[in-house]
């Protein structure tokens, strides 16, 4: 039997990558990094890594019966600094992963990354109708547009929140006068008036790294500051401002109050409802 460095440093980086999904999955970390609904991916890709490292396993100890020595000290031989690079530069993230606790996004990368004040559904849909008409609705925005003006008032949680701030971007007017309640993070942009202020919330539609930032614009009483990454629940009416332009919806807030930011602060796509077979 001939042990093999190669093949033990394969094994022991498959193991480590199957230990951290294990680990994120348990703590429930992985939610900071992708969509609940692509989880199912991850544990399956833990599972084949798992598989992956168990068969490596095998490969450690070779049977010399069945290798020539000749062959065999040569392969190792060949282990040069150059290979040496590349499991160092494939452990990397390993080892990142398991010595730093995962960050949340927060205002200071929101401020980075850009606000976004319509969907980007409607974004398409806008650039194929002519210039100043609104894209047609669609029935689910029908129906949701129906659910929000019987609400008194618009109670935005993480679970309409993706889906209700795209209706409420397309038609502020509707909505005009209508009390709504919100809870996001406080961010200030450069153009804003020094009562307004963008109370948002990260959307992920895949992973962090698509991240976005859904703000609505909200109009405080005069004097009003907030400390740095700051989280306000707020109760307010919707109006309409111009922006760039554009029609947006303003909230003008009448009460609010500081709070701590929620376990789960991000927020996620509504999943397409399937259609009923007639």
């Amino acid at each position: 039997m001939n042990f093999s460095i190669q093949h033990a440093i394969k094994a022991l980086l498959l193991l480590g990558f199957t230990a951290f999904l294990f680990k994120l999955h348990y703590s429930g970390e992985i939610l900071k990094y992708v969509n609940p609904k692509f989880i199912i991916f991850t544990q399956i890709a833990s599972i084949i890594l798992l598989v992956m490292f168990f068969i490596q396993v095998k490969r450690v100890w070779e049977n010399s019966d069945n290798i020539d020595c000749a062959y065999h000290e040569q392969h190792e031989k060949q282990f040069s600094f150059g290979q040496l690079f590349v499991y160092l530069l494939v452990s990397l993230p390993l080892i990142t992963g398991l010595l730093l606790a995962p960050k949340e996004l927060d205002a200071n990368f929101a401020e980075k990354r850009g606000i976004l004040f319509q969907s980007k559904g409607n974004e398409k849909e806008s650039g194929d109708c002519g210039q100043g008409e609104e894209p047609p609705r669609t029935a689910l925005q029908e129906e949701l547009i129906e659910k929000m003006l019987a609400e008194s008032p618009i109670v935005m949680s993480k679970e309409n929140f993706s889906s209700y701030s795209d209706v409420l971007f397309q038609n502020p007017e509707i909505f005009k006068n209508k009390q709504i309640f919100l809870e996001g993070f406080i961010l200030k942009g450069e153009q804003l008036k020094e009562n307004e202020y963008v109370v948002g919330r990260f959307l992920i539609t895949h992973c962090v790294a698509d991240a976005t930032v859904i703000g609505i614009l909200s109009e405080f009483k005069d004097g009003v500051t907030f400390p740095d990454n700051s989280w306000v629940k707020l109760l307010g009416t919707v109006n309409v401002a111009n922006h760039n332009d554009k029609k947006l919806p303003l909230i003008k807030v009448t009460h609010w109050k500081l709070t701590e930011k929620p376990e789960e602060p991000y927020v996620y796509p509504p999943q397409k409802k399937k259609s009923k077979a007639n």
